[in-house]
């Protein structure tokens, strides 16, 4: 955000130069009025003319270096918003929810994959979420188990919290990553979390491990009629072999 200010350089210069000439005036006419002789008033002119080219000086000097910091302050502020912009898109075509919270547990920024997932709006609070989504046990999801609850509570990073979110067209298994965010000083001044949506793994999961159920029951299957038919052909492989001989 630009920082938007009445006080241009040349505003400021020009009541810098106003204030400089009404001290040199008033200062000149109380010397006149204190000592009022010829030179005096002589001294008293040239003071006034040097006084003058004194604070016109120091304008023109004030009013470049206003100018050159103004010009780097805005510089930087271009910079940031090209920056801010920048990241905005990046999270905004990030497929993970992407949801921050300051130290109150208030959104303050979400991507359109969170908003779509959980419809959570800057200014929601986080508990918000929790009447929509249940453990991965099936239990409810307690306040305390909820990743922003627990980072600023221990101050670490908290990862793989999976969770179950209830929509009308199909549940939704969720992995939710939350880290601490920090202000200048040193102290945790929110949390940053990322949402991501793992039905199709774990489906993909349990479908792997039906396959590897039903394939070991195959061999077993297999191994056992295998075993029997071994078993049944012995003795008839004997029985064979002893009627030839006689």
């Amino acid at each position: 955000m630009l920082i938007k200010t009445h006080l241009t350089p040349g505003k400021i210069v020009a009541l810098y130069a106003l204030v400089g000439g009404f001290w040199i005036i008033c200062s000149d006419k109380l010397l006149y009025l204190l000592l009022a002789n010829t030179a005096t008033v002589t001294l008293n002119r040239l003071q006034t003319i040097k006084g003058w080219f004194y604070v016109l000086a120091t304008a023109l000097l004030l009013y470049w270096l206003i100018q050159r910091y103004a010009a780097t302050l805005y510089r930087f502020q271009k910079e940031l918003q090209l920056e801010d912009a920048r990241l905005r898109g990046i999270l905004e075509t990030n497929r993970d929810g992407i949801v921050v919270f300051d130290r109150a547990g208030i959104v303050t920024l979400s991507n359109q994959t969170a908003r779509e997932i959980f419809g959570l709006q800057v200014g929601n609070d986080y508990r918000d979420c929790l009447k929509h989504i249940h453990a991965a046990n099936n239990t409810c999801f307690s306040e305390t188990e909820h990743p922003f609850v627990q980072v600023m509570q221990t101050g670490n990073p908290v990862a793989g919290v999976e969770c179950i979110l209830f929509h009308p067209d199909g549940d939704v298994i969720l992995s939710v990553n939350a880290a601490p965010l920090y202000d200048a000083t040193g102290n945790i001044d929110g949390v940053v979390t990322s949402i991501t949506d793992i039905t199709a793994h774990k489906m993909a999961e349990v479908a792997e491990r039906d396959r590897n159920v039903a394939q070991a029951k195959i061999r077993a299957k297999t191994e056992f009629l295998a075993h029997i038919t071994h078993e049944l052909r012995t003795p008839l492989t004997v029985s064979y072999t002893h009627l030839r001989a006689h």
